[in-house]
């Protein structure tokens, strides 16, 4: 199968995805270390990921994708480190990959790029912490890696100059990111049953609030009681 390349806006799509499957990436929970959990987890992004309509891969190109995205994100990290917060990343998913990974890596991410581990941690075996691994990887590591580092700049121009996204993203945007990412995950009838009873409960709240709004001569104003 021909490798699939990612755009930024693919890549903070799958980052999205990414972050749920805590186990896969969060090295301080208990069950990180439980190899047969991580592999249920993975077959489970694998179908998420193809359901979203990123591609279809096995485990393998998956496993080289979240090393890649790992690795790309560590080196710019250590970048941001040794400025001493001076460098700032041109990655147009940078910020998405910081906001749940830098917990989990600032604490061996002030070592030597070659003495950091960057690799996969569902390759970690479940008795043995994470060790300093060489980060020289195979030819298409190497090629993905590149084409991570190439989408610096990609979908920029495309971007209004707008702090509109910044604006609107709160607790309430996280919220509708995790309830897609559990609809995803249901058979498409019972997806499809809760997403109609949540938009019955947002519009019957809707209704309820325009009930206390009055109309006159085209102005709307709540009543007062």
């Amino acid at each position: 199968m021909a490798r699939q390349k990612w755009n930024s806006d693919e890549i903070c799509k799958f980052l999205d995805i990414y972050e749920q499957f805590d186990i896969l990436w969060n090295s301080r929970l208990p069950d990180y270390v439980n190899k047969h959990k991580r592999e249920i987890a993975l077959e489970k992004l694998l179908h998420v990921i193809a359901q979203s309509g990123l591609g279809h891969f096995n485990v393998e190109q998956l496993r080289k994708k979240i090393k890649s995205i790992r690795t790309v994100y560590r080196m710019e990290l250590l970048k941001i480190l040794k400025s001493q917060n001076n460098y700032k990343p041109k990655l147009v998913w940078f910020k998405r990959a910081n906001n749940f990974l830098r917990s989990v890596m600032t604490d061996d991410a002030t070592l030597p790029v070659n003495s950091v581990s960057v690799s996969d941690p569902l390759h970690v075996e479940a008795t043995v912490k994470e060790e300093s691994n060489d980060i020289t990887v195979a030819d298409d590591d190497d090629d993905e890696l590149m084409d991570l580092q190439e989408t610096e700049t990609c979908s920029l121009p495309a971007i209004p100059s707008t702090s509109v996204n910044k604006s609107t993203e709160d607790e309430f945007s996280v919220f509708a990111r995790h309830v897609a990412m559990q609809l995803r995950m249901l058979p498409l009838v019972k997806a499809l049953h809760l997403e109609t009873e949540i938009q019955k409960l947002i519009a019957t709240e809707r209704i309820s609030c325009l009930s206390n709004i009055k109309i006159d001569d085209g102005v709307k104003f709540v009543d007062e009681k």
